[in-house]
């Protein structure tokens, strides 16, 4: 992996391992509560369970201390062709803007492309700085497909 990018090149970005997973619930914990899903109830132990799945069986990378990406590849219900699909990407608000994110994208997108997706798809559904995060993935070279929407 790259030594670093920008004003990050000091934060060790690496795979992630089942030691890092106590950190990667509480990262995971602090991001629920930042978000437009804040106002769901969250459940730790299903947390852990989804982290550790996505240890055994996708891409985790971890800065510790600074935030971590996991995502996988996988056909979609309505074809074969693979994509990179993210599932968490979660940097602390200290380090945004810092380019860790891209070092974290540029990683993934490395290994869903050896693994033969033909697409990488990223969502922005936080609903934090939704603006800057969608001008940073269309920088990478991404289009913009839709929304999400809440309704209660």
């Amino acid at each position: 992996m790259d030594k670093g990018v920008g004003s990050v090149s000091d934060a060790v970005v690496r795979r992630a391992t089942a030691a890092d997973l106590p950190e990667l619930v509480e990262m995971a914990l602090d991001m629920h509560r930042q978000t437009g899903f804040s106002v769901f109830s969250v459940n730790r132990d299903k947390v852990e369970w989804y982290l550790r799945d996505l240890l055994e069986n996708a891409f985790v990378v971890v800065a510790p201390g600074r935030g971590f990406f996991a995502g996988d590849v996988s056909s979609s219900w309505f074809s074969e062709d693979l994509c990179g699909w993210d599932k968490i990407l979660y940097v602390y608000p200290k380090y945004r803007g810092r380019r860790l994110g891209v070092r974290f994208l540029r990683l993934f997108e490395d290994w869903a492309v050896a693994r033969g997706a033909r697409f990488i798809v990223i969502a922005v559904s936080s609903g934090v700085d939704v603006g800057r995060t969608g001008k940073l993935f269309e920088h990478r070279g991404y289009t913009c497909l839709g929304g999400v929407y809440r309704k209660e």
